[in-house]
C-alpha cells in the first residue's frame, strides 16, 4: 500500500479545493473556540495531514471497518481526545462526500467515537454538500441513459446529451475541486460550440403559430406551470422543457431553446398575449401570472 505523503504548506490543501477551504474555515473557528469547550491549539497544516493520512488509509484498505478501532487508537495516542474528534469529524465528512463505495461500515464505526459537540461544527459542510450534490440525480447505470439517448433522433443532439452527462459524472467525482469542475464545464461548452458549427442549416419555423401566439409566451407559461410542481428550470434540463413546448405547439425545438437559453424577457409587444394568458389561468384558478420586464 502506498504510504501517505505529508504536505508542507496550507496552500497545497486549500488552493483550488472548495471542500478543504470550508474545512479550513471550521478549523479556524475551532482555534477561536467558537461553540466548543476546548480551543484547537494544533497547527492547521498538521491537522490537515492527519485528516488526509486517515482518509488515505481508509480508502486504500480492504474492509477498513476492521481497522477503524486501531486507527482511532493511533490518532488518540498522538493527540488529545477532542483533537481526535476534530480529525475524524473531517475524515467522516470528506469520505462521505466522496461517496466511495465500501466505506459505510467503517464510517459508522468512526462516527460513534466522535464527540458530538465537535462533529456539529462540521455538519453544515456535510449537509450542504449532500443537498447540492449531483450524485442524487445521476443514474446508477448506463441502461437508463441509453434508453433516453436512443429517443433523440438528431445525432449531434444525442452526442451533446451524452457529453453533458459525462461532464456531470466527472464533476460529481471532483466535488470540492472547483478547478476540475470548471475545466469540465469549459470542455462541455467548447464541445457544444464545435458541434453547432457543424450542423446543417435548419429551416426555422416561424416564432408564432397560425393563431399568432408567440413561442416565448408559450415557453414562459409552460415554465411557470412546471415551477408549480417543482419541475421547472431548477429541477429539469432546459432542453427537455423546450421539447415539451415544441411537442405541444408544433414549433421548432431549437428556436424555442435558443430564445430560452438567452433568457426570455417579455415586452410591450407581448401585452395582448400576456393579458390573454393571464385571463385563461385565472379562469382555471391557477395561482400564477406572467408579466413583461421579468427575466424568465
Amino acid at each position: 500500500m502506498e504510504v501517505y505523503k505529508p504536505q508542507l504548506s496550507l496552500a497545497e490543501f486549500i488552493e483550488g479545493n472548495e471542500l478543504n477551504n470550508q474545512i479550513y474555515g471550521v478549523l479556524m473557528d475551532l482555534q477561536d473556540g467558537l461553540n466548543v469547550q476546548y480551543k484547537l491549539k494544533k497547527d492547521i497544516v498538521y491537522m490537515f495531514n492527519k485528516i488526509y493520512e486517515m482518509c488515505h488509509i481508509i480508502s486504500t484498505t480492504k474492509y477498513p471497518e476492521q481497522q477503524a478501532p486501531q486507527l482511532w487508537d493511533k490518532i488518540r495516542r498522538e493527540n488529545l481526545s477532542y483533537e481526535s474528534s476534530i480529525i475524524f469529524s473531517a475524515v467522516y465528512v470528506i469520505l462521505t462526500i466522496r461517496n466511495q463505495t465500501g466505506l459505510g461500515h467503517c464510517l459508522r464505526r468512526i462516527r460513534t467515537k466522535i464527540d458530538p459537540s465537535y462533529f456539529a461544527a462540521f455538519e453544515p459542510i456535510l449537509n450542504n454538500s449532500l443537498a447540492y450534490s449531483d450524485n442524487k440525480t445521476l443514474p446508477a447505470d448506463f441502461s437508463f441513459l441509453k434508453s433516453e439517448g436512443d429517443k433523440i433522433p438528431d445525432l449531434n443532439e444525442r452526442e451533446l446529451f451524452y457529453q453533458e452527462y459525462k461532464s456531470r459524472y466527472k464533476q460529481a467525482q471532483n466535488q470540492g475541486n472547483v478547478l476540475k469542475q470548471i475545466e469540465e464545464e469549459i470542455n462541455l461548452i467548447e464541445h457544444t460550440k464545435a458541434l453547432s458549427t457543424q450542423e446543417e442549416p435548419e429551416i426555422i419555423q416561424p416564432a408564432t403559430d397560425t393563431k399568432g401566439v408567440s413561442g416565448k409566451i408559450k415557453t414562459v407559461v409552460v415554465m411557470e406551470l412546471l415551477k408549480q410542481f417543482n419541475k421547472g428550470k431548477a429541477h429539469n434540463d432546459l432542453t427537455a422543457i423546450c421539447r415539451l413546448v415544441a411537442f405541444l405547439s408544433g414549433q421548432s425545438e431549437k428556436s424555442l431553446y435558443n430564445d430560452a437559453q438567452k433568457g426570455i424577457v417579455l415586452n410591450a409587444y407581448h401585452d395582448d398575449e400576456i393579458k390573454q394568458a393571464n385571463e385563461i389561468m385565472r379562469a382555471l384558478t391557477i395561482n400564477i401570472s406572467i408579466e413583461k420586464g421579468k427575466d424568465y
